[in-house]
């Protein structure tokens, strides 16, 4: 339902749209990605250590280079799996963007997050992310939006105050 004063939209993240809110998430500022590329590269340290030494290392050292390269898509998909799980037992959730704030409802909870209490709403390819801290967001997936909602949403949140708004 739009009308010129409110957007009101009801979605249910598919498996692949929560490992996208994830990726998005994760990698929202520098240190985010150099943390995350931290894993990786004690992997190719390792891998090249191994190389310069004929490859002999014992199943520990093998057992940790695949740690190395397997802990973060590991760690992404089973966060992305337990999100996908809890938010289909909460059913499907109904965003309520107006004048003064987000109203957020599912079948057990309810939550008004006024613009002020928003620190950042994003728009990228896919989601709409809006932040009630640094790192956590209520990710809306844009095919849920009717045409023109977006624009919408982010001018009601610039109107309301919230600091960053990137779209």
């Amino acid at each position: 339902m739009e009308t010129s004063e409110h957007i009101e939209v009801t979605c249910e993240l598919t498996f692949s749209e929560n490992l996208r809110a994830a990726w998005d998430l994760a990698t929202g500022s520098f240190a985010d990605i150099a943390w995350m590329c931290a894993f990786p590269v004690a992997g190719l340290i390792l891998a090249s250590t191994m190389v310069g030494s004929d490859g002999n290392g014992s199943l520990w050292v093998y057992l940790f280079l695949i740690w190395c390269f397997g802990f973060l898509p590991c760690t992404f998909l089973w966060n992305a799996f337990g999100r996908y799980r809890t938010e289909r037992a909460l059913g499907p959730y109904t965003y309520r963007f107006a004048h003064d704030g987000v109203y957020i409802e599912t079948a057990t909870i309810d939550v008004t997050r006024r613009w002020p209490g928003v620190v950042r709403v994003r728009k990228n390819g896919v989601m709409l992310h809006v932040y009630a801290m640094k790192n956590r967001a209520d990710s809306i997936p844009l095919r849920a939006l009717p045409p023109g909602g977006v624009e919408l949403i982010l001018k009601l949140a610039s109107a309301g105050g919230v600091k960053k708004v990137e779209g």
